[in-house]
């Protein structure tokens, strides 16, 4: 007679699957939405350290990806730059295993924890500031809601985006989980009024919009660009002589094992005959599909950079010169340095049918491909000029404010915060 096992998992529901083949890491999530569903219906325990006091001038930055990136690190960098006598504790989500072991990726002095951990929590529920660019659902499970005296300024991760995202896709039933925790939003920061609004739409009430721009793009703004760009090639092993076209797809909640990719000898000879040079490819795949996305890099094709580990995918925009992706906000950030940007999407149809655009693409300055072929054809029949007049067009239409000061803004109010006054002015 077998054992029955106690584990609650171990059973999948067939539906988790639904009619096509799901992966494994799909499936994971759900399960993961599924047990925070559950624990949300109820009013989360008070946490043992609930009743600590707060440390004044106590910051806690938390990422959406991990390593020193994002928002986050430009934040830190001028707080340091400025000599504020403040304690900060980077709280990272511990995604990447490599780049959390390898502190070094992370200035000296600055104080690292796990978020999730014990550790992490006490810095939590003493902190004066929490800056966050994720969602918090999961501290709010874990009983850790905001004090008073603590204020929650939420970053964001996404800029002038296309896709829809959780709080505005209907497929996605976590409006509940989110009104849990972000209703103690104080302040959401954006870049255009484009994302103010869209801040309105889904969180009306929740937290007053900073419309100072993205710390994080400010990068983009820099005349001294060789520097980082020596880096990433360091960093990469990419030769510093060569061009760099940037893949970076965004996430998909379907992706089993096929996968459409860029057929990549194809795209490298076609940049080589349009712009001239020795072009590599730097893949950057997003970090919810890590078995794929290691599995589809596998060659050893010198051409074929993995560099979906390198921490701060803003010096990647800085040392690339060309962009392919799908559907990522990111492009939307890499268009700030005017350099040429083209979309991929073979399953355009079915994504959208699936999750929905914020605007159609044909609104976006990006030549559009669904194919390998169209792909090819639009690199090489790029038109540079016409380009960058779109992307004048695309950025003015939707209010962008970035202009690389964006960083300096903040730590401005974020001094008022800690002082005490933002909150009445």
């Amino acid at each position: 007679m077998k054992k029955k096992s106690n584990h609650r998992f171990l059973r999948i529901p067939k539906w988790l699957f639904g009619r096509r083949r799901r992966g494994r890491e799909y499936v994971e999530l759900r399960l993961l939405g599924l047990r925070i569903k559950l624990l949300t219906r109820y009013k989360p325990p008070r946490h043992v350290y609930r009743g600590l006091p707060i440390e004044p001038g106590k910051i806690v930055v938390s990422e959406f990806s991990s390593g020193y990136s994002g928002h986050g690190k430009y934040i830190v960098e001028e707080i340091r730059r400025r000599g504020l006598p403040w304690k900060i504790v980077w709280c990272d989500r511990g995604l990447n295993k490599i780049l959390l072991a390898n502190r070094n990726s992370f200035p000296d002095g600055l104080k690292v924890v796990v978020r999730g951990t014990d550790e992490a929590d006490y810095e939590y529920e003493t902190a004066q500031v929490w800056l966050d660019s994720v969602w918090r659902t999961d501290l709010f499970v874990r009983g850790i809601t905001k004090k008073p005296g603590q204020t929650y300024i939420q970053l964001g991760h996404g800029s002038i985006g296309i896709k829809k995202i959780s709080l505005s896709v209907d497929s996605f039933n976590y409006k509940r989980d989110f009104q849990c925790s972000e209703e103690e939003v104080d302040y959401k920061l954006s870049n255009s009024t484009f994302e103010t609004k869209w801040w309105g739409r889904t969180t009306g009430r929740y937290g007053e919009v900073l419309q100072i721009g993205h710390p994080r793009n400010d990068i983009l703004f820099r005349n001294d660009t060789q520097s980082i760009r020596e880096k990433v090639c360091e960093q990469l092993g990419i030769p510093t002589t060569s061009k760099i076209v940037l893949y970076a797809p965004t996430w998909r909640p379907c992706w089993g094992g096929d996968w459409n990719i860029p057929e990549y000898s194809q795209i490298l000879q076609a940049l080589e005959k349009r712009f001239g040079g020795k072009w590599v490819v730097a893949a950057r795949m997003h970090y919810i599909f890590r078995g794929l996305r290691e599995k589809k890099l596998q060659t050893d094709d010198k051409l074929i950079i993995n560099a979906t580990s390198y921490a701060d995918v803003q010096e990647l925009f800085v040392a690339s010169d060309v962009m392919i992706t799908d559907y990522s906000s990111a492009i939307f950030e890499y268009v700030q340095t005017r350099k040429p940007g083209f979309l991929f999407v073979p399953d355009r149809h079915h994504y959208n049918g699936k999750l929905g655009l914020e605007y159609p693409l044909e609104k976006t300055p990006f030549p559009i491909a669904v194919s390998n072929e169209e792909l090819e054809r639009n690199i090489l029949q790029f038109d540079e000029e016409s380009y960058r007049v779109k992307v004048a067009r695309f950025l003015e239409e939707k209010g962008s404010i970035d202009d690389g000061y964006a960083t300096k803004r903040f730590v401005d109010f974020l001094e008022k915060i800690v002082r005490g006054g933002a909150m009445n002015e």
